[in-house]
């Protein structure tokens, strides 16, 4: 369970950034779904054949991004301005790292000394350049939140970005001590019911 966890939370995968912790979901899943489809929002949807006596259906879902920023401007300095993806909070911000697609990685300053910006455009990403042609990021490339996972006594330490996931339970798994991450609780959940599926056809 914890080394799942630990690959969902490290994962880069800002908001429309998602194909690389959707090709890790996908291979966690492999062989458990009847069929395994991308649609064109980029939605990851495992569907199990099985037919209730009701004939209801049911879905169960979790979102696999994290909120991030993106880069909106490079100044001679190299120093990398940017814009929150999704909802990010400016007094948790600075001094915090990022990484970018690529594997760079940023530390987040703000022009005000004590550390307190006001806006977005008081912060800025350090990503070692020194001018904007040495820059190893470019406008456009989006990070996320670079906090790993912890484990602190019988807590579980995960980023802040990746509370993005958190809370989406179920109560079967909770109950059971598997799982507090929306996505992984899907994975386990999968994992049942492809057990079951292969019972009951066999």
């Amino acid at each position: 369970m914890k080394p799942l966890i630990r690959k969902l939370v490290e994962a880069y995968g800002p908001s429309g950034h998602e194909e690389h912790v959707r090709e890790m979901i996908r291979a966690e899943i492999k062989g458990l779904a009847d069929y395994v489809s991308v649609d064109p929002l980029g939605n990851l949807i495992a569907v199990i054949k099985k037919k209730s006596k009701s004939g209801k259906k049911v879905m169960l879902a979790a979102h696999m991004d994290e909120i991030g920023v993106m880069v909106t401007h490079i100044d001679s300095k190299g120093f990398v301005r940017i814009v929150p993806v999704g909802g990010v909070f400016l007094n948790t911000l600075v001094g915090g790292r990022v990484r970018f697609g690529n594997g760079a990685v940023g530390v987040v300053n703000a022009e005000d000394r004590r550390g307190n910006p006001a806006s977005f455009d008081q912060v800025y990403v350090d990503v070692g350049a020194t001018s904007a042609d040495d820059c190893p990021v470019k406008v456009g490339d989006a990070a996320g939140f670079y906090r790993p996972y912890e484990e602190l006594g019988g807590r579980l330490k995960v980023p802040l970005a990746a509370t993005a996931l958190v809370q989406q339970l179920y109560r079967g798994l909770e109950a059971s001590g598997e799982g507090e991450l929306g996505t992984q609780a899907l994975i386990l959940a999968l994992n049942r019911l492809g057990g079951f599926k292969r019972e009951t056809s066999s």
